[in-house]
């Protein structure tokens, strides 16, 4: 019976003892070393401070413990404290300061994906002297700071620390002439119209703004049958993925090379023709997808020269669309040249004589490139 009494008091005098103080007390303007050796009275541990700590304290605390006490006192004035061995060390948690080691912590935080000194570059100045990166691994962050700023560090990290997303978009490249243009009766605008959307087509140098409000499904199918009938060529018609913010290119091009005379020697030069397109989709938080497209075309602009001059045109803009839709995001015409022979029967094709009867006759013909740009897909980069 004694030796379960001596064990109970024993217990009991243990959790007495861990227990810390609560503390009660009562500052005015009171120096903020005074009153941090008060601290120290009260609980019978010693705090030490560095030389920065400096200022005066107007505060009443009741019923906290020394911790709570610390930050209550330390907090106007941006101090931390640390324990060491049962002795409370006060100080300035500059990186600059020698005793800035007693008061940090080495964390480590790891990006979505992103390079890690672009997360950095976001933060505000103030936590920038805590982090660093790392030389191993770029999506690493290497915090050191007292815990407290480094959770607030970490915290905002993880705030602007927003995952890549990537866009599947669908780029269909389709040239058509004018007069099929004319057919369809069309320069377009996006409208919503009765639940149904409408396309926008902005067309340069061809003087057309009719409002076309067909649905997108009767204007694609108007497309696709234009290219079966063959009034209308199919350029390109490619999926790609691009991560938010970043840019992809379609490109359908050829080279064509043409012989002249110079000096009396034959030289071929090259040129290149064709339609480039440059998509860059950019996700908002809504998961709609803002869509920037650049469309440049070349073209060959064919006269009686051995080499042809080369005409380019290019339209950029942008356009808010959902997962799904189609827009068309330009419009770019051109005038092309195609030559023919006219004869007089018979005598056109008389050997050496014959081009007194027949001449070379080029034609004009405009042109549109039209870019239709669909929004497959969004999520997140795995």
């Amino acid at each position: 019976m004694r030796k379960v009494l001596v064990f109970v008091f024993m217990t009991l005098s243990i959790l007495l003892l861990s227990q810390e103080k609560l503390l009660d007390l009562s500052f005015f303007q009171t120096d903020i070393r005074e009153a941090l050796s008060q601290l120290s009275y009260e609980i019978g541990k010693p705090i030490l401070m560095d030389s920065t700590v400096r200022g005066y304290v107007t505060l009443e605390i009741s019923g906290v413990d020394i911790k709570k006490a610390l930050d209550l006192i330390l907090l106007p004035y941006g101090y931390q404290w640390t324990e060491l061995d049962g002795v409370y060390f006060v100080g300035t948690a500059d990186p600059g300061s020698e005793n800035f080691m007693y008061f940090a912590r080495t964390y480590l935080y790891r990006t979505s994906g992103y390079d890690s000194s672009k997360l950095i570059a976001l933060l505000p100045d103030f936590m920038k002297k805590y982090v660093s990166t790392s030389e191993v691994d770029p999506t690493l962050v290497v915090i050191n700071a007292p815990p407290k700023i480094a959770s607030k560090v970490a915290e905002t990290l993880s705030r602007i620390d927003v995952p890549k997303r990537e866009v599947v978009v669908e780029v269909k490249i389709v040239e058509v002439d004018e007069a099929t243009l004319k057919k369809w009766g069309i320069g377009w605008k996006y409208e919503e119209v009765e639940g149904e959307k409408g396309l926008t087509l902005n067309l340069i140098d061809a003087i057309l703004d009719i409002i076309y409000q067909a649905p997108t499904s009767k204007i694609l199918a108007d497309i696709e049958a234009s290219i079966t009938d063959g009034s209308a060529k199919l350029l390109a018609d490619p999926k790609i993925r691009i991560l938010s913010g970043q840019s992809g290119t379609v490109s359908a091009k050829t080279k064509r090379s043409y012989v002249q005379i110079q000096n009396n020697k034959k030289v071929t030069k090259t040129v290149e023709l064709g339609v480039e397109v440059t998509v860059t989709p950019t996700v908002l938080r809504n998961g709609e997808v803002v869509l920037s497209v650049k469309t440049s075309v070349s073209n060959a602009l064919e006269t009686n020269r051995e080499v042809p001059d080369v005409v380019t045109h290019s339209l950029d803009g942008a356009v808010r669309v959902k997962i799904g839709d189609t827009i068309t995001a330009g419009g770019v015409g051109f005038d092309t040249y195609t030559q023919s022979t006219e004869k007089v029967p018979f005598l056109g094709d008389i050997p050496v004589l014959g081009y007194l009867f027949r001449k070379e006759i080029y034609s004009k013909t405009h042109k549109e490139v039209l870019v239709f740009v669909k929004c497959v897909e969004v999520g997140d980069v795995r």
